[in-house]
């Protein structure tokens, strides 16, 4: 709301990192935040009552599990609050967060808890409330293993999503994967771009028309 930019990502692989800049490009403020082993933060909004939400994956010492990680920071980054989450009780990383009326809406990948094939991986999405307590979720199980790229809300509310699905075999595709779903996470539409070689969509943009676009590698 003050024109300049703000980003979210990791430093010296163990620490989770916070930029802001100005419309220019100058750096304003710039915050690292250690754990008790590692972190790292995938996404950023602006929160709903003021600041930034960040969400991420973290550990607390090496053999930890992961958990999805959800920070709260003032205007001049300063944490505000933290929230840890496991889904369904196994390991988990935030990918994405969107801000709803509500609270917020996060996609990110977790153990799969029904089969026993080799799947380490599938995707979920949840809400959150507005100071970081899960109060839903829902897991997308599936043969393949599976990494949530982005997520953006829809003109009607809804929600979109990008995750990769895995190779069954070194002779097998890969899939960039789109999900539209509902408020609870059901799903809408799907559609499933193959190709031989890897292939991931690492982010998305809403057009006002009703169009999307994608870009990745």
């Amino acid at each position: 709301n003050d024109n300049g930019y703000i980003a979210c990502g990791e430093k010296n692989i163990l620490h989770g990192y916070i930029i802001k800049i100005d419309s220019t490009g100058l750096i304003e403020w710039e915050k690292t935040y250690a754990s008790g082993y590692s972190r790292y933060y995938y996404s950023i909004v602006a929160a709903n009552d003021g600041g930034f939400v960040t969400s991420g994956v973290s550990k607390e010492y090496q053999l930890d599990t992961s958990r999805g990680l959800l920070t709260k920071v003032n205007d001049t980054g300063n944490v505000i609050w933290e929230q840890k989450h496991k889904i369904m009780n196994k390991y988990a990383s935030i990918h994405s967060i969107v801000s709803t009326s509500n609270g917020y809406a996060i996609v990110g990948n977790t153990d799969d808890t029904l089969l026993n094939n080799g799947v380490f991986s599938n995707v979920f999405f949840g809400r959150i409330d507005n100071v970081g307590n899960l109060i839903y979720s829902k897991v997308y199980y599936s043969d393949r293993n599976e990494d949530a790229s982005c997520m953006k809300k829809t003109s009607d509310n809804n929600f979109i999503f990008t995750f990769q699905k895995g190779q069954l075999s070194l002779s097998d595709s890969t899939y960039a994967n789109i999900f539209l779903i509902d408020s609870l996470g059901v799903i809408e539409t799907q559609k499933s771009i193959s190709s031989p070689d890897e292939i991931i969509f690492n982010s998305l943009l809403t057009i006002n028309n009703g169009d999307i676009i994608f870009v990745g590698d």
